[in-house]
C-alpha cells in the first residue's frame, strides 16, 4: 500500500482508531464509522448489528460526538472450538470529533435501521450581516 506523504498521518490515526482499546479490566471495540457533510447537516453512520435499541447511546459535548453502548456476546452458544471469529462483541464506542458546529437546539435525527445507525445532525449556520459604508 502507497501512502502519500500528505496523507501518511490520516492513515496512521484512522489505523489507531480501527483498533480496538484496551484497558486492564475489558476491551473496547469500535464500529466501523463514516462521516458525510452537506452544505446544511453533517451525517455519522456506525454500523452496530446485531445492537439492541436499549443497548447504545449517544452524546454530544464539545463539538465531540460519542456513540457507546454494548453487543450481547455472539458466542453464547456452546462450541467446541472456533474456526474463524471476526465479529466484536461486548462494549463498543466511536467518537467523532464534528467538522462544523452544530445547532444542538435542532432536531437532531438518529435512526437505527438494519445494523445501521445514522445521525444527521444540523449545521450551525451563521448568517453575516452586511456593513454598510458612508
Amino acid at each position: 500500500m502507497s501512502i502519500k506523504s500528505g496523507h501518511r498521518l490520516q492513515y496512521i490515526v484512522q489505523t489507531i482508531q480501527s483498533t480496538p482499546l484496551r484497558t486492564a479490566s475489558h476491551d473496547v471495540w469500535q464500529p466501523p464509522t463514516d462521516v458525510y457533510e452537506t452544505d446544511t447537516e453533517i451525517i455519522i453512520k456506525v454500523d452496530i448489528a446485531g445492537v439492541e435499541e436499549g443497548d447504545m447511546e449517544v452524546t454530544i459535548e464539545d463539538g465531540l460526538l460519542r456513540v457507546h453502548g454494548y453487543r450481547t456476546d455472539c458466542s453464547a452458544f456452546s462450541k467446541l472450538a472456533i474456526h474463524r471469529m471476526e465479529i466484536s462483541c461486548g462494549e463498543f464506542e466511536t467518537q467523532v470529533y464534528l467538522p462544523h458546529a452544530v445547532n444542538t437546539d435542532a432536531n437532531i435525527d438518529c435512526v437505527y435501521k438494519n445494523g445501521m445507525l445514522t445521525i444527521t445532525l444540523p449545521k450551525d449556520i451563521t448568517h453575516k450581516v452586511p456593513i454598510a459604508v458612508d
